[in-house]
């Protein structure tokens, strides 16, 4: 009919399409009989096309296909996949009370979302306790069942190197490979490894809050930074106090600042922690001073509400 069936063997064969079909986002329907001599301007074929791809949708295996996409394409946060086959470094989940920040998660699901062969850097930026860190687990956790979710700490490098090597050991086969090597040579395999698997994963770096220690210094030599040896291709989201990120790490333009809790939101979050509360006018009254103490901010609140039940005031 066309080259288009060599372009898509080629692109199935490619490690872009192999990972796409490992995660079950690429799919394939192909009519396999029929339709060879047929070229794309013979329209008054129409009919004949129709009948033949109808004849294909029949079958049990091509219809199951087709089934798997349209639910892929209606719900993209779960995978077709057995999710125990997913690898992942997760080992928390949101607060129990945690408040749902749909304007962040929103800003977060379009930039990772978005078609693109470029490499994915997103900053979130605040003041600590702002709840950068719970912002970013609800979001992943969306995300865990169709990719690869790496949780790596960026406070030091000794905690970089520490989580980083989990990405590792998740292939037995290039854990195996990594024990004889220098540690250094452990973190260009698993940057090397990422590099080659860029569509499978999402590497998220947490508390990054010192840019010196993090980006390199061609001034000082021996001194190993956690930049180096992050991969040039792929997702990854980082939280950080420090706002330099996004644009010296980051692109200008890749990131957010993650603002105070709004009223309502923060309102929401001492009911949810305090459930005594009651709704009379003196006590809504007192508690919108307080939160106003606290400047709004999640953690102050949490530790506020566990020691207003401790002392059950």
């Amino acid at each position: 009919m066309t080259d288009s069936e060599e372009i898509a063997d080629n692109f199935e064969a490619s490690s872009q399409g192999s990972s796409l079909m490992k995660a079950g986002q690429y799919f394939r329907f192909n009519v396999p009989q029929g339709m060879q001599d047929l070229e794309l301007d013979e329209w008054a074929a129409e009919e004949r096309m129709s009948a033949l791809t109808t004849d294909y949708l029949r079958k049990v295996g091509s219809g199951n296909e087709v089934t798997r996409c349209a639910n892929q394409l209606l719900r993209p946060e779960t995978n077709i996949q057995d999710r125990s086959t997913i690898p992942n470094s997760i080992f928390r989940s949101p607060c129990s009370n945690f408040i749902n920040r749909e304007f962040y998660n929103k800003i977060l699901n379009n930039f990772f979302n978005a078609s693109t062969d470029q490499s994915q850097i997103f900053v979130l930026w605040g003041l600590g306790g702002v709840g950068k860190t719970q912002i970013a687990l609800n979001f992943v956790h969306s995300l865990k069942n169709r990719l690869s979710v790496w949780w790596i700490r960026a406070d030091t490098f000794a905690n970089f190197v520490e989580d980083y090597v989990s990405v590792l050991a998740a292939d037995e086969r290039q854990s195996s490979e990594g024990e004889s090597h220098t540690l250094r040579a452990r973190l260009q395999i698993i940057q090397r490894s990422l590099e080659q698997n860029s569509n499978s994963w999402l590497l998220v770096l947490d508390n990054a809050d010192d840019i010196d220690q993090f980006l390199v210094d061609k001034n000082v030599v021996g001194v190993e930074r956690i930049f180096q040896y992050l991969p040039r291709e792929g997702r990854i989201l980082i939280t950080s106090r420090d706002r330099r990120f996004q644009g010296l790490v980051a692109a200008a333009t890749n990131g957010v600042r993650v603002k105070e809790m709004a009223n309502n939101e923060a309102e929401e979050l001492m009911r949810s922690t305090c459930q005594n509360l009651s709704a009379s006018k003196q006590e809504i009254s007192a508690m919108a001073d307080l939160l106003k103490q606290l400047g709004n901010l999640p953690l102050a609140i949490a530790q506020a509400s566990a020691n207003i039940l401790d002392l059950q005031i």
